[in-house]
């Protein structure tokens, strides 16, 4: 039986997502025991889950605090060259200064 494209992925995660929640405790204590022994990725991965406000915070996007650099490039006056006879000299933008 042939699935439809995608579909084999979402039955894979649900099956998946069935596994991890009958095995939990298992999985939790094989992970622990790697952690006593060394293993730095499930010391990482046990410290990731632990902490529940990470997980939420992670997925939000982060706020910045100001304009981006970007906003910050729009914001200031264009410049406008100003050629006099010879002098090679290229004036300065107009608009208020931005300190």
């Amino acid at each position: 039986m042939e699935l439809p494209t995608g579909e084999g992925a979402t039955r894979l995660r649900s099956a998946i997502n069935s596994l991890v929640g009958a095995e939990s405790d298992r999985i939790a204590k094989a992970l622990i025991d790697k952690t006593i022994k060394g293993n730095m990725t499930s010391a990482k991965l046990v410290v990731e889950l632990a902490d529940p406000g990470k997980n939420a915070s992670a997925q939000e996007k982060k706020k910045r605090r100001g304009p981006s650099p970007a906003q910050l490039l729009a914001s200031e006056p264009e410049w406008q060259e100003s050629h006099s006879e010879g002098d090679g000299v290229t004036a300065a933008p107009t608009g208020p200064a931005h300190s």
